[in-house]
């Protein structure tokens, strides 16, 4: 291109450029260059599209192929950085200029108009009609800038809160929170703007009319390429009815623990792998333990120690299997002493079977315990007694089933005691099967005819 051509393009007001039949850039005017802040050594060739934002460049490569096969003009949209190094929008047209005689494409030429105004316009319009489309959505909305600085908040929001969005804009939305969850939903905002972290919080706001109630405060940051946060987008969740049914749900079972602390035994529950979760007041103050003490497995430090390895796998066997628990072990109470007690417990299923729960009793048997100590031993002497009287005894059950003979029976028939019980003492092991067959005869013509008026009796030699 001559100079007077090239003064003359340098004076349009416009960007204009020529590339050679194969696109590569020959000329660029001095409007371009001042907005690139490029020369034409640095724009020639390629060298253009260092000039083009990245997130635009493949489009546009792919683009300015597409017409350069065919050799048609067209207009393609990407962002140019200025000398300064921001952005703005261009539309970069392109036409060939053909040989008179061949048609074949001898140079391109260009202009490159600036749209910036155009797309904000554009994007305006999009976030206006994003906003409608937001406004109609059934729950609150919100964003801020990357350093939390609200600059949108949806209809439904601002109707909520009965404030204006200029009210409501930067911080002055927090003005509908709840005093005692003020500063605690600002740490965690923060926390979460300095970290980059996903909003997930909780906190009261108050309604145009005055009252209160819980939402969920959810909210994710936009990041850039780099990485970097540009815009933070959430939502409030109302959780009223949430938070009132878990509070029923927690005041039903502060009463319920009330109950189990008031009834006249132990209790307590666990999780399905065995892990104490509960231990009622009547049982900690038994063994002298906090409740921080003995849930999880230090509970069995209060079994006694000869108790102790079988309790243990008896428990881990019913666990395994899911078989109720009905066993016996001594409990250590608060002043060292210990006591029997009856371990009982049942497993709790869901719906497809499976142990959700455990949930059992001790039951202190200790008098039981020692009253059947003292049957046991009352029974010792009593056969002890019998077996020093000079003749032989025996007893039986209702039926005559033969449950106890005095040693002096035993040796004189020469038969053990399990040998003998039950019918079995009518057989004769010596021979004298004669004798035998007519006691056991008279015997049970005695049963028979009822004249033995006692199970028990003595039979002399």
């Amino acid at each position: 291109m001559d100079n007077a051509l090239n003064r003359f393009v340098d004076a349009l007001p416009g960007y204009v450029w020529t590339a050679l039949p194969d696109g590569h850039c020959d000329f660029v005017n001095e409007r371009w260059r001042e907005y690139t802040g490029l020369s034409l050594a640095e724009a020639a060739g390629e060298r253009w599209l260092a000039a083009v934002h990245p997130e635009d460049l493949p489009n546009l490569q792919l683009r300015w192929r597409a017409m350069l096969a065919p050799g048609e003009a067209g207009k393609i949209e990407a962002r140019l950085r200025r000398r300064d190094g921001n952005y703005r929008w261009f539309s970069i047209a392109s036409s060939p200029l053909r040989d008179d005689d061949s048609g074949k494409v001898v140079q391109w030429c260009g202009l490159n108009t600036d749209i910036e105004e155009r797309k904000q316009v554009e994007a305006l319009r999009r976030n206006e009609d994003l906003s409608s489309i937001i406004d109609t959505i059934p729950m609150t909305a919100w964003s801020t800038g990357p350093d939390g600085y609200c600059d949108f908040l949806n209809q439904r929001w601002l109707d909520y809160a009965g404030l204006t969005l200029d009210e409501a804009r930067g911080w002055g939305w927090g003005a509908v929170i709840h005093p005692d969850d003020r500063d605690r939903l600002v740490a965690d905002w923060q926390a979460c703007l300095a970290s980059g972290a996903p909003v997930h919080t909780e906190a009261r706001m108050r309604r145009f009319d005055g009252v209160f109630r819980w939402f969920l405060f959810l909210g994710n940051p936009l990041r850039d390429e780099a990485g970097k946060v540009v815009k933070w987008f959430g939502t409030n969740v109302d959780i009223e009815d949430r938070k009132r049914a878990e509070e029923a749900l927690r005041a039903s079972q502060r009463n319920l623990i009330q109950i189990i602390n008031t009834i006249p035994t132990t209790a307590w529950s666990t999780r399905p792998d065995g892990y104490c979760d509960f231990l009622s007041d009547r049982w900690l103050d038994y063994a002298g333990f906090t409740l921080e003490q003995a849930i999880g497995w230090n509970w069995a430090t209060a079994i006694h120690p000869d108790d102790a390895q079988g309790l243990g796998e008896y428990w881990r066997a019913c666990l395994a299997s899911g078989t109720p628990v009905d066993t016996e072990a001594r409990i250590r109470r608060f002043d060292g002493v210990y006591r029997w007690f009856l371990f009982r417990a049942n497993p709790l299923r869901d719906e497809a079977g499976n142990i959700v729960k455990w949930y059992g009793t001790n039951v202190d048997i200790e008098d039981r315990k020692r009253a059947d100590e003292a049957l046991q031993a009352s029974e010792r002497n009593l056969i002890q007694i019998i077996n020093t009287i000079p003749t032989t005894a025996w007893s039986t059950r209702p039926d005559g089933y033969c449950d106890f003979l005095s040693d002096r029976w035993l040796d004189y028939a020469g038969f053990t005691m399990e040998e003998a019980v039950g019918w079995n003492w009518g057989r004769d092991p010596c021979g004298r099967r004669e004798g035998a067959r007519r006691l056991l005869a008279r015997v049970s013509c005695f049963w028979h005819t009822g004249r033995h008026g006692s199970a028990h009796s003595t039979l002399r030699r």
